[in-house]
């Protein structure tokens, strides 16, 4: 058996994992997932069979061990993640018992829509078999790999927010600027009248200067629409993907697109969900949306 050292541990609670590997390697335990984590032996029959199919996938520990009753101290369940993005759970499989105390498998994620609860009950997202074969295919259905456009489509709410913050301060600050009353109205256009077109009130006169140093600015920001980069870091490379183009990948930075590395520069070190006009919006420690 190996133990995995608390730098390479994937989840939560180490020192449980801890105790648990030290009582059954005392106990010569026979049931191990990747040689490391005593398991209960038909969640070790599952895991095996869907790593045997997803050699990239990894086990989390987001559980402790179960501490009653049958299996005292074995994991009972783990979540599942991929070599690519171990931060990114996409569910968990495991063993529970039904209502008639039997062993059945277990399998969570959120793409499952259990119709048999309601969206709100925790088991919405889950579905439970005593048959292996049906177990193996629920975890081969709904365990895949990240991808790039999935992570777009979650962070889509923070890009349109940007955006909608942008033209908002923009609209804003002229409705602030042009803002009078009847009276300003009234005597502007009876000097209009007049001809010559020169205001007669400061505050006309002092919109009119606003307008003319920034109004230029301020309607590019009230219609506000860049090119968007969606960037993806991983731990050893990074994925990118301009709007509807092409998904592309680049080991280092240096490898990115001058434009968009230097932004992401910028980013890095920005605050996480604030939008910087013609640079991008930090949605994360790992994902980024670089405006062109």
């Amino acid at each position: 058996m190996n133990k995995i050292s608390k730098q390479d541990f994937l989840g939560k609670a180490y020192d449980s994992y801890n105790d648990a590997y030290d009582m059954h390697v005392s106990n010569a335990h026979t049931n191990w997932i990747e040689g490391s984590i005593p398991v209960h032996p038909m969640l070790k029959k599952l895991y095996d069979e869907f790593k045997h199919k997803n050699p990239s996938a990894r086990p989390s520990l987001t559980f402790n061990p179960a501490y009653v009753g049958p299996g005292e101290g074995l994991y009972h369940k783990v979540a599942i993640v991929f070599g690519d993005a171990v931060d990114i759970p996409r569910g968990w499989m495991g063993v529970d018992t039904n209502s008639d105390n039997e062993w059945v498998y277990t399998v969570r994620s959120p793409l499952i829509r259990n119709e048999r609860y309601s969206s709100h009950n925790a088991d919405y997202h889950i579905k439970r078999s005593k048959d292996f074969r049906k177990a193996k295919a629920l975890a081969l259905d709904y365990f895949k790999p990240v991808r790039i456009d999935e992570l777009m489509k979650e962070a889509a709410y923070w890009v349109g927010k940007a955006k909608e913050d942008i033209n908002y301060k923009a609209m804003r600050e002229v409705n602030k600027v042009m803002e009078m009353g009847w009276k300003d109205i009234h005597a502007e256009v009876v000097n209009m009248l007049k001809a010559g077109y020169t205001p007669t009130t400061q505050r006309f006169n002092t919109a009119m200067s606003f307008m003319q140093e920034n109004g230029a600015e301020l309607v590019r920001m009230a219609d506000y629409k860049p090119i968007k980069c969606f960037v993806w870091a991983k731990p050893d490379h990074i994925t990118y993907k301009i709007d509807d183009g092409e998904e592309r990948i680049a080991r280092t930075l240096e490898e990115i697109p001058e434009e968009i590395r230097d932004k992401l520069y910028v980013l890095q070190v920005a605050n996480k969900h604030e939008a910087i006009v013609d640079v991008g919006i930090r949605a994360d420690d790992t994902k980024f949306w670089v405006f062109l």
